[in-house]
């Protein structure tokens, strides 16, 4: 994550380069921006949140529980045996 921060971020603040004054700004304001988002949240933020929160970071990989109706895996038939 980090190198591809840096070498968006390298693009961005190419465009410091240009003569006009709102470009320049433009381009330094977006490599900071990302420079920040690169490391700061992804190295420092993410992992912090992430070890206060606990398990509940993980809620998209949440397993529903199972109801009665839905049939297990175990007790399916081996493919290619007959039960």
């Amino acid at each position: 994550m980090a190198a591809a921060g840096l070498a968006l971020a390298a693009a961005f603040g190419s465009l410091m380069l240009y003569p006009d004054e709102a470009t320049k700004q433009v381009g330094f304001a977006m490599a900071i921006g990302i420079l920040l988002a690169s490391f700061v949240v992804s190295s420092l933020l993410v992992p912090a949140v992430t070890t206060l929160v606990g398990d509940r970071a993980w809620w998209p990989g949440r397993r529903r529980a199972r109801t009665k109706t839905e049939p297990s895996t175990s007790d399916a038939a081996p493919i290619g045996r007959a039960a």
